[in-house]
């Protein structure tokens, strides 16, 4: 198998992006609401999610996982907002 340029970064990427401690995808997808709720909030990742955060960025499968649930979460809030005001609330 013949590796381009483009894979070849993209191995390299992950390897320098590797930490001591790992978590896998199965960990990832445990805490991936949590962890997005936490970034759409705007509030600082808490310590026990930094390693979801280093997953999301090595891990292509996750990382696409991570942008459908913040898309979702997203628009079910724009939807609760827009039922509140339709409500008065």
């Amino acid at each position: 198998m013949l590796l381009d340029k483009s894979k070849i970064k993209l191995l390299l990427r992950a390897l320098v992006q590797t930490n001591e401690t790992e978590v896998d995808c199965d960990a990832c997808f445990d805490s991936m609401a949590e962890f997005a709720e936490s970034q759409l909030s705007g509030a600082s990742v808490p310590e026990a999610l930094i390693l979801i955060d280093d997953h999301i960025k090595i891990c292509v499968d996750c990382e696409e996982q991570y942008q459908i649930l913040k898309t979702t979460i997203s628009e079910i809030d724009d939807l609760d907002s827009h039922q509140a005001k339709k409500l008065g609330l």
